[in-house]
């Protein structure tokens, strides 16, 4: 499983195309149902909010990588990486968007972000362990 990978400079041309919006110029207003506003602290919390655009722009700025996957056989993920964001940060990303064609597939929005979710914070623990042990291995020598 190798997916592809399409890089966009412009977040709001990505939100637009997640979206599906043909709208020119900038994104205003609401956007067309609720979405799902992760919580980052690792509980898996989340909720379903509405939001305008401008605010979904901003929440996903601090995410520093934003994106998304398809739902098809060949792998894709379009993203977007702000120019702080950090290694942990782009794991994270990158594994949750992986986790969505990992295992079960839920029909359920939030049941289907949870999951990726977990991926994610599996990712990100791992890293850290990883991390870890290698500085403690090199502080022996």
């Amino acid at each position: 499983m190798t997916p592809v990978l399409v890089r966009y400079d412009d977040l709001e041309a990505l939100v637009k195309s997640a979206f599906r919006v043909k709208k020119k110029g900038p994104l205003t207003g609401p956007m067309p149902g609720k979405e799902i506003v992760m919580d980052k602290s690792g509980s898996l919390k989340s909720k379903m909010k509405r939001m305008t655009f401008e605010d979904y722009i901003d929440h996903c700025k601090c995410s520093r990588v934003w994106g998304y996957t398809n739902s098809g056989k060949k792998i894709v993920i379009r993203y977007w990486m702000s120019k702080d964001a950090t290694l942990e940060d782009v794991l994270e990303f990158f594994a949750h968007e992986i986790g969505h064609h990992l295992g079960k597939k839920y029909s359920n929005h939030i049941k289907e972000e949870k999951k990726a979710r977990e991926f994610e914070v599996a990712a990100i623990v791992a890293y850290r362990l990883a991390k870890s042990v290698l500085k403690e291995k090199r502080a022996n020598k």
